[in-house]
């Protein structure tokens, strides 16, 4: 099946889009692996799926977005040349997925602790 771009910017944006997201399983890794693959514009609209997700259910999305490596991609971001809108946007989405996990559950979904030891 074929998703129109226009149709993958609206999903976010209408109550049923959102659902959608939410309730697929695939949604999290799926748009985790578009971060910063495409283009600047593709890892904006990949922020948005991922916020609207995180933000509905983040004690059940922010672990399975770490443990996809959503940690590693934001900072990724953050490093990157993109603008700081984005940069800002990753940020507070990294921000949101850490309250909702314990410090050494973060710490392991995001495979730091050989790097803190």
């Amino acid at each position: 099946m074929i998703v129109s771009t226009g149709a993958v910017q609206q999903l976010p944006s209408v109550p049923e889009g959102r659902t959608a997201l939410k309730d697929c399983p695939r949604t999290i890794p799926n748009v985790v692996r578009l971060l910063m693959r495409v283009s600047e514009a593709c890892t904006q609209r990949a922020l948005s799926m991922l916020w609207v997700v995180c933000r509905m259910v983040p004690e059940e999305s922010a672990p399975t977005a770490l443990e996809v490596g959503l940690a590693a991609k934001l900072l990724l971001v953050i490093q990157s040349g993109c603008g700081p809108e984005l940069k800002q946007q990753a940020s507070e989405l990294l921000k949101l997925c850490t309250m909702h996990c314990m410090s050494t559950v973060f710490l392991v979904k995001c495979k730091l602790t050989k790097t803190i030891q």
